[in-house]
């Protein structure tokens, strides 16, 4: 082991927040004996978990190890077109995407692995609403997509070097209730 991973030691959180708007966050970790570390733009959604890699340093060690790992960091993002048949008819919902992104920040692949829909005021919800207005969830979907693939990251880095990685990326679409 090399003295820069002996002042440092990995930690893990993974978290579930109530209260709090869906959004990025700043997280910051901190230890007895340890520096306090940050990290920036950490998508957050109530009720569901989120997970926030840190190498913790001990308190005054040399080490770079806070500049050397990060994970990637949005630089330019784009919201989705909500599509019309989708408002007209009241369905929302949350879309879960596992993009993977390259050691230049660009997206390599994109998946919908999971969603979570609803229509009527929460009357339906996933199946039912799969059911009754599948073209307007698939436009959401699509929707998403076409938005997801317009981001740009600055690529994670681990031991210095840019690398590749992955995230979990919600895209929510909910209707004002102006």
């Amino acid at each position: 082991m090399s003295d820069i991973n002996k002042d440092c030691i990995p930690f893990v959180i993974v978290f579930l927040v109530t209260g709090a708007a869906p959004g990025f966050y700043q997280i910051r970790a901190m230890a007895e004996g340890y520096d306090l570390q940050t990290q920036n733009n950490l998508y957050v959604d109530a009720g569901k978990p989120a997970t926030a890699f840190f190498m913790l340093k001990k308190s005054g060690s040399q080490d770079n190890t806070e500049l050397e790992n990060s994970t990637p960091v949005p630089i330019s993002t784009k919201s989705p077109n909500y599509p019309d048949e989708a408002r007209k008819n009241g369905v929302e919902g949350v879309f879960y995407f596992k993009i993977d992104i390259s050691e230049m920040g660009a997206i390599n692949t994109a998946l919908c692995i999971e969603k979570t829909v609803f229509a009527e005021n929460g009357k339906l919800k996933d199946a039912q609403v799969m059911e009754k207005y599948r073209q307007a969830v698939n436009q959401l979907e699509k929707e998403a997509l076409d938005a997801v693939w317009q981001w740009k990251f600055k690529p994670a880095m681990r031991n210095g070097k840019k690398i590749t990685s992955n995230i979990i990326l919600p895209i929510k679409f909910k209707l004002s209730k102006d």
